[in-house]
């Protein structure tokens, strides 16, 4: 019966033993690390939209007169469209497969490319 109690209590003492906490763990972003889009908001009023207005919705092109290839890119709830600015945001980067835009033009800007790709990140927000 003693042998028994002795290993009864070497289970619970090796049993309380052990941490069971979940072990919290810190994330700490090393400076410089952030980027541009860690730092802003962007704005489709006053970034986003008037890129697609100026390079897109021309006319002719993807404005509400024409809208080529049955895309209108003038408006958040047009751009907004998860199929709509995936394809957009592909031809403007000039991605492989698909038709590089503005057509017959430079490509965007880095810059404008890197604004859209923030702002679609940031939740393609009506701001």
């Amino acid at each position: 019966m003693r042998f028994l109690t002795v290993i009864f209590l070497i289970i619970v003492f090796l049993g309380c033993k052990k941490d069971k906490s979940v072990e919290v763990i810190e994330v700490v972003v090393p400076e410089g690390t952030l980027t541009y889009c860690d730092t802003v908001t962007v704005s489709f009023s006053t970034q986003i939209q008037p890129i697609f207005i100026q390079s897109c919705a021309t006319s002719g092109c993807h404005d509400a007169a024409s809208g080529a290839a049955g895309y209108v890119l003038e408006s958040h709830s047009q751009l907004s469209d998860d199929n709509i600015i995936k394809t957009a945001f592909k031809t403007i980067k000039h991605d492989p497969n698909v038709s590089p835009m503005p057509k017959f033009q430079a490509k965007l800007n880095d810059s404008l490319i890197q604004q859209i790709q923030c702002w679609i990140d940031q939740g393609k927000l009506d701001n």
